[in-house]
């Protein structure tokens, strides 16, 4: 469980440009960066794979932007 946490750390840490501008929008997406990579560590633990974690994050990545175009 230790290696989940500190993979979710490092994961937070190299997502931290894309937080925004604003404290409250960097304290948001730590957060949620943090739980994300908490999951997908998970995953890739469950699975003994990161295929399916890399995919999860595509596919969480390709919403992000579709969302973004559709605004």
């Amino acid at each position: 469980i230790l290696i989940v946490v500190v993979t979710a750390a490092v994961f937070t840490a190299f997502h931290y440009a894309a937080y925004g501008e604003s404290f409250d929008a960097q304290s948001a997406s730590f957060v949620g960066a943090f739980i994300f990579g908490t999951i997908v560590g998970w995953v890739a633990i469950r699975n003994r794979s990161v295929v399916t974690p890399i995919i999860i994050h595509a596919g969480f990545n390709l919403f992000l932007v579709l969302k973004q175009a559709i605004a």
